[in-house]
């Protein structure tokens, strides 16, 4: 798959078909848009006389199988530092038949045939916001965030961008006595820290609605922020990540001075409860294979 998108990928199979081979199905996650995407693929048995109609009954038989596919993938969505979904949905039934019924409403896009029309893939897409977010969302009513007393306000600013396009270290967490360097990994809902490792944001902090819209913060690999402007606003505080912390390496570190911007004015507070976040990861993150 294209290198623009952040990507599940599995491989699935069901039973083969008079007219078609092995399916296969490849999950992708594209973490800028926040879409699932399944590809789902088959490939026609030699001896099929009329390649026309196979191709659409083919592909009609994938979609009709759509939900187990997608149920499938979305098991593997990354939802915080330490859970992805199938996880949850163990210890919830409730969420599981929720989950399902999503599935049932993915939305299944043309196929494809590949350049000998022997193979027909079809494209079958979710958006995880705000149908699936809703569905993890738990709480109604925020906490608070930390307190932070200063004799100066510092300036008030519209959103926060978050520079952590480079492998950052991993807090308190060494190989063969090493510092552990990683990469941010994307997620549904993340964590915000300061460098004496106060959470300046936990998702339960969050304003719901906004939580469920789009999530903890956005996520980039360039630095045109203009299709960002109803998120982040015209002048965001920038920063630079110092450190990575979570056991999925999705939670960021800041400045200490730059939580103080963030907690000490209260026009700030907006930025992290309606979490107007956006963060710069490396492009080939976007796109990112799972289990």
């Amino acid at each position: 798959m294209g290198s623009s998108l952040l990507l599940f990928s599995q491989t699935g199979s069901v039973d083969n078909t008079p007219i078609g081979q092995k399916t296969q199905v490849e999950s992708e996650i594209n973490w800028q848009t926040g879409t699932l995407t399944l590809f789902v693929s088959s490939t026609l048995q030699p001896e099929t006389v009329n390649p026309a109609s196979a191709v659409t009954i083919l592909s009609q038989r994938m979609a009709n199988n759509r939900i187990a596919f997608v149920l499938q993938a979305m098991m593997e969505i990354r939802v915080n530092s330490s859970t992805r979904i199938r996880e949850i949905a163990k210890e919830n039934p409730q969420l599981l038949r929720d989950i399902e019924a999503l599935a049932a409403e993915s939305t299944i896009q043309p196929y494809i045939l590949s350049p000998d029309l022997q193979r027909v893939t079809l494209p079958i897409t979710v958006n995880l916001f705000p149908k699936l977010s809703d569905l993890l969302v738990n709480h109604r009513v925020p906490t608070s965030l930390p307190r932070v007393f200063t004799t100066q306000v510092p300036a008030s600013h519209t959103g926060l961008v978050i520079f952590a396009g480079e492998p950052l270290a991993v807090h308190g967490e060494f190989l063969r006595g090493e510092q552990r360097y990683s990469e941010i990994l994307p997620a549904m809902f993340l964590d915000l820290y300061d460098e004496d490792l106060t959470a300046l944001l936990k998702p339960n902090q969050m304003d719901p609605g906004y939580l469920t819209r789009w999530g903890a913060a956005a996520y980039t690999s360039d630095f045109d922020e203009d299709q960002f402007r109803d998120r982040i606003g015209a002048n965001p505080l920038r920063v630079s990540a110092t450190a990575l912390f979570g056991i999925n390496d999705t939670d960021i570190i800041i400045p200490n001075r730059s939580a103080s911007v963030l907690l000490s004015n209260p026009e700030n507070h907006r930025i992290l409860t309606q979490g107007r976040i956006l963060i710069i990861i490396p492009e080939h993150r976007l796109i990112e294979s799972l289990p």
